[in-house]
């Protein structure tokens, strides 16, 4: 092992002998000698002695008499709890996040699985330490929700261990990317919904102001269903909004707009008032648009409470993920999460 690999804590141990305990079986297995664990895990001996004697005290772990060394308990095996390390985005935990948990553990538990959740700080050290100290948290699979490209290195590093890790994709910024496999988004089929928005209201020609390629996809491909050309309707360049928006407006060759998370300020902005066209926007809440909309332009936003049933359908098909994981099943190729839509009658 390369000399960077840091100490672990007593409880990252204990996790990590947790899962040789639920993995025992129905026969007591021995533990590797402590000197040859500690090595392993770069650890003390104190610390790891630690940890077997926390285990030991809660019956995981047994001596047994006429032989050597500490064994796993067959008896208690099948009642450790699995462990599911999560890394969450800049440590926020809010509402949405909230609701993709509950799906998370509500799935787990109708699966029938024992489940704890550690959420597991982010470090400042190099990709490769890092990645050895989340590989070596003890969890039996992370979670990596709305990673950035300063997260790739750790995670392709991880996968290439072929250590389970299942990162969910922020639609939101394409830009970004994703890593190299075992990758969910929530919503990469909305651009069809999006166009079924405008189409339902009558509109021909609405403008997609994003960079959200996922979603333009499959929003130009509804569009060309109707025979129409929605290339000449895309403007992802926030300065290519504020010098074009207008002028299309007062032309009249758009009658609809769409904005994203990072696009919605300036196509608020340059909107003039009473401006008739149906603006379709992500959710904001009332704080978040009070700088924004100086013309208090009416918007179609993306439902609260749909937002929030769609993170707790995203947490339940994370939780199947990692019940393919618990049986050693998971797929080396890319998960997808589809279902987005927008609610109907709204706008």
């Amino acid at each position: 092992m390369p000399p960077y690999k840091t100490l672990l804590t007593t409880e990252s141990v204990r996790r990590y002998l947790l899962q040789i305990i639920a993995k025992s079986g129905t026969e007591p297995v021995r533990l590797e000698p402590e000197r040859d664990l500690a090595e392993k895990l770069h650890v003390s001996r104190v610390t790891l002695r630690r940890a077997m004697e926390s285990l030991k005290g809660a019956g995981l772990l047994m001596s047994l008499p006429g032989r050597k060394g500490t064994f796993t308990n067959p008896a208690a095996s099948g009642s450790v709890e699995h462990t599911v390390g999560i890394v969450i985005y800049h440590s926020y935990v809010g509402l949405i996040f909230s609701q993709f948990l509950s799906g998370l553990s509500e799935e787990l538990y109708s699966l029938g699985y024992n489940c704890s959740f550690t959420m597991l700080p982010r470090s400042e050290n190099t990709p490769e330490k890092e990645a050895f100290e989340l590989e070596n948290s003890g969890c039996d699979c992370i979670v990596w929700h709305t990673q950035t490209p300063d997260d790739f290195s750790v995670i392709n590093r991880m996968l290439a261990d072929d250590y389970p890790v299942l990162t969910i994709c922020n639609p939101n910024y394409p830009e970004w990317g994703h890593p190299e496999r075992n990758w969910y988004a929530l919503d990469m089929d909305a651009g069809a919904e999006i166009a079924s928005f405008f189409l339902e209201r009558g509109c021909t020609r609405p403008l997609f102001c994003s960079n959200e390629l996922l979603r333009f996809r499959s929003f130009a491909a509804k569009m060309k269903e109707k025979k129409m050309d929605p290339a000449a309707f895309f403007l992802p360049d926030p300065e290519e909004i504020r010098k074009t928006l207008p002028r299309l407006l007062k032309a009249k060759k758009i009658d609809g707009v769409y904005c994203s998370h990072r696009t919605l300020g300036t196509v608020l902005k340059v909107l003039p008032k009473g401006c008739a066209v149906p603006i379709l926007s992500p959710h904001s809440t009332d704080q978040e648009l009070k700088g924004c909309n100086p013309n208090g332009i009416p918007l179609v936003s993306f439902d609260r409470i749909f937002l929030q049933k769609q993170c707790r359908t995203l947490g339940a098909m994370i939780a199947r993920g990692i019940g393919q994981i618990f049986e050693g099943k998971i797929s080396r190729t890319n998960l997808c999460i589809k279902g987005f839509q927008i609610p109907k009658g709204k706008g």
